[in-house]
């Protein structure tokens, strides 16, 4: 058996924009969620990995342009991300020549939240010259945590 590999993915995202007269005020909210499940046999004998992960992500970004008829061209937002994430892979092992049922497993659940706010300036220099200056900061929070257990019944091998 050479094993498999199922992936499931999904998305939503969104754009809604305001005109304000001196700019525009955009929204973008987004969603994206990935599962994959995979079983695969290692080194052709019970070297088989089964693995389970799941990711989620939820942005929103919040920005204010300037118009597109203005000589100084400006732009400021904010941005926000949370990405949750899980992965429990299962590995039984054996050694050659005994039978039993071994297993490991490593369940890691991971989380990021990351905002940042960010700013760009376009002024124009002459006719085909323009300057531009931005900026960006971030800040983030990242977690994870891991719980690594074995089990391990070995028989010797029947005569």
């Amino acid at each position: 058996q050479k094993g498999q590999q199922q992936s499931t993915r999904k998305s939503l995202y969104g754009q809604l924009d305001w005109d304000l007269g001196f700019g525009i005020l955009s929204y973008q909210p987004a969603w994206y969620e990935v599962q994959i499940y995979g079983d695969f046999n290692l080194l052709d004998s019970m070297g088989l990995v089964v693995s389970n992960q799941r990711n989620r992500q939820v942005t929103h970004e919040l920005r204010l342009a300037s118009s597109a008829d203005q000589n100084l061209q400006w732009i400021l937002g904010a941005y926000q991300l949370n990405n949750k994430g899980s992965a429990n892979p299962v590995a039984p092992q054996l050694a050659a020549g005994t039978h039993g049922a071994p297993s490991s497993s490593s369940p890691t659940p991971t989380e990021t939240d990351s905002k940042a706010v960010f700013g760009q300036l376009t002024m124009p220099v002459g006719e085909q010259l323009r300057l531009v200056a931005g900026g960006r900061y971030t800040w983030d929070e990242k977690s994870a945590a891991s719980t690594c257990y074995q089990t391990l019944t070995v028989c010797p091998a029947p005569p």
